[in-house]
């Protein structure tokens, strides 16, 4: 199975970046034979992220979110998608 995690993530600082970080290290302790991966939600790019993280979306761009859908359809079973107010832009 493949999971995919749609959050804010380290080395961002805010609060669903760290539970989203929390949440992979739970699951990858406690899971087997699942590959669990991470799309970033970032406002410019600028962070280096670890290897979970498997791509970004640019906030503010509307075809970003829509490569990135296509993207999760095709590659994984089940995504969370951690939602704050602020996090996703004002499309």
């Amino acid at each position: 199975m493949k999971i995919i995690i749609i959050s804010t993530y380290i080395p961002q600082k805010c609060g669903i970046a760290t539970y989203s970080n929390d949440l992979y290290k739970s699951l990858i302790k406690t899971t087997t034979n699942h590959t669990i991966n991470i799309i970033a939600v970032t406002e410019n790019g600028s962070y280096k992220y670890p290897s979970e993280v498997v791509a970004t979306i640019n906030k503010e761009s509307k075809e970003n979110y829509i490569y990135q859908a296509n993207f999760i359809n095709n590659n994984y079973d089940i995504c969370i998608l951690q939602h704050e107010f602020g996090i996703f832009g004002g499309l």
